[in-house]
């Protein structure tokens, strides 16, 4: 066990007493008379080196290093050894120990309490009920409505994550085809468009004649006759010619209408 660890064993809050809590003390203290049996073979093939550290000899691994650490997907977690089901996802909550902690298990036959008192003070030891298998430790400093604070190493827990099926309130939808229809256009809504787009380009025509004729009077030049023009060749060239002149970009700007 490393220095923090210790440390943090030593100063995080008071063990829980058996007695004061009224916890059931178990009945699997001897891993001969647990319900579960494994050889010790079978476990170092199935285990990895840590999980058999920690659940056969009663290791801890190392703080914030753990798998399920900060794991917050909904399941149900259950003894790496032989699979009972010991936490569920709600009751697990972040302590700031480093280690996976919970307030509650499933039920108050799945783990055993027993009296610790390695490395110089008193602890309460959590076992896997099934198997004897290591789990952590309890104390008193955890949540409302238990108050308790299941401290459980990583390497000792196994997830069974839950599949999630739609609410009871909540309606299948089907499928949306991925092919979308063209909208189609009326007839009506053709000749209303038509009809919008030669009513806006005759007043453009109309309003660019007038910004013309006042261009030439401004400066003097010959005006142009009237709309329609009698001489249209003689009307187009003298428009290109003013209109591609330097000046005539500002009093085009000037006299442009705002809401065209």
């Amino acid at each position: 066990m490393s220095a923090f660890n210790l440390l943090h064993l030593v100063t995080k809050s008071q063990p829980v007493a058996l007695r004061a809590c009224g916890l059931p003390s178990g009945s699997c203290r001897d891993k001969k008379n647990c319900k579960v049996v494994f050889s010790q073979q079978e476990l170092r093939k199935r285990l990895t080196p840590l999980q058999y550290h920690v659940t056969q000899e009663k290791g801890t691994e190392s703080a914030f290093e753990g798998e399920y650490t900060h794991h917050k997907d909904p399941g149900i977690y259950k003894c790496v050894v032989c699979g009972t089901p010991l936490f569920r996802s709600e009751s697990k909550f972040d302590s700031g120990s480093g280690w996976p902690s919970f307030h509650d298990v499933i039920s108050s036959d799945a783990i055993t309490f027993t009296d610790d008192f390695s490395y110089g003070m008193h602890r309460v030891e959590t076992s896997c009920s099934q198997c004897g298998a290591h789990l952590g430790h309890i104390f008193d400093d955890g949540p409302r409505p238990t108050g308790k604070r299941y401290c459980i190493n990583s390497a000792s827990l196994a997830v069974l994550v839950a599949q999630l099926g739609p609410k009871k309130n909540q309606k299948t939808t089907k499928p949306k085809n991925k092919t979308k229809r063209k909208k189609e256009t009326k007839p009506q809504q053709l000749r209303i468009v038509y009809l919008r787009y030669i009513f806006s380009r005759t007043l453009r025509a109309v309003l660019c004649f007038r910004s013309f004729s006042s261009f030439c009077l401004d400066r003097g030049l010959r005006r142009p006759c009237t709309w329609p023009p009698a001489r249209p060749r003689w009307f187009v060239a003298s428009m290109v010619a003013v209109v591609w002149g330097p000046s005539f970009p500002s009093h085009w700007s000037a006299a442009w209408p705002d809401f065209l």
